[in-house]
């Protein structure tokens, strides 16, 4: 589990210390700003290149509203390599502030 608290505007990456394969079950995103919506891009970024593969684009989130990910039909919203693609999220909005649960 990783949880990340974020007022930075930068690139955010989800880690993990497990194995190679990163899995997530779950995906909490909270806006905790206190009166600013949140611009968020989530995406997989190569390491050998820094190539973005965008899962969420310029997707904004409200003042004090939470975004869940999560899946029915699969057993992980995101299963990946770690050592070739990093997942990021990244916040574009005014004075970002961010909760990030994933599990």
């Amino acid at each position: 589990m990783a949880l990340i608290n974020t007022t930075s505007a930068s690139e955010t990456f989800i880690t993990s210390s497990d194995a190679n394969t990163l899995k997530i079950n779950s995906m909490s995103i909270c806006n905790t700003s206190a009166n600013n919506a949140a611009e968020l891009d989530v995406y997989l970024k190569r390491v050998s290149d820094n190539t973005k593969f965008y899962l969420v684009k310029n997707l904004k989130i409200p003042s004090g509203i939470n975004l869940y990910l999560t899946t029915k039909d699969y057993p992980y919203i995101f299963s990946f390599n770690r050592t070739a693609y990093r997942l990021a999220i990244q916040n574009n909005g005014t004075n970002p502030s961010l909760t990030i649960i994933s599990k």
